[in-house]
């Protein structure tokens, strides 16, 4: 929608590709860590619990959403059930036809209670991944877009310290 002009900004990774369209703030205005989210009752829990390398989680089917770039391109070497939204890739990990999703530990598992499978569903920290820093985007044909951008520069240490603290409350 932003490289189309139908929407004037986001907040996202800023890959080379949005790059060629958006201007980006200098600073993430926060960083994503992901998880390993699996049924409760895995019969293979513990080990689902222990990965902590690539090589450990192929050991497990995982399922994603086509156009997750995140994981197409983390998984790149292992197999991937690919399916056509997040949505889909979660009810197969609950129904048990597929291991494991990763996914951010913020919008998974807000997902997970849209469905209303909470119990049916932990998570473990993803531990062989960085966080994933999320910036303001603009789209570079606003004719304002550089003025705007430079308030918002100023603006991010503030929305960081925002994220920080409903993040540690468990709001996100």
């Amino acid at each position: 929608m932003v490289q189309d002009g139908k929407a004037d900004g986001f907040c996202t990774v800023a890959t080379p590709k949005r790059r060629d369209y958006c201007l980006f703030s200098t600073q993430p205005i926060v960083k994503l860590e992901f998880g390993i989210f699996f049924r409760a009752d895995h019969p293979n829990r513990t080990g689902i619990e222990s990965i902590t390398t690539l090589d450990d989680i192929q050991k497990f089917s995982i399922v994603d959403y086509q156009g997750n770039g995140w994981a197409k391109a983390m998984f790149a070497s292992i197999p991937v059930i690919w399916t056509s939204s997040q949505e889909s890739a979660i009810r197969m990990v609950a129904s048990g036809r597929a291991d494991v999703i990763v996914g951010q530990i913020t919008s998974v598992p807000h997902l997970i209670s849209q469905l209303q499978i909470e119990q049916k569903l932990l998570f473990v920290p993803l531990k062989f991944a960085d966080s994933l820093p999320y910036h303001l985007g603009l789209r570079k044909s606003r004719p304002d877009a550089e003025t705007i951008m430079s308030k918002a520069n100023a603006k991010i240490p503030g929305l960081q310290q925002h994220f920080a603290r409903i993040q540690s409350e468990g709001s996100v």
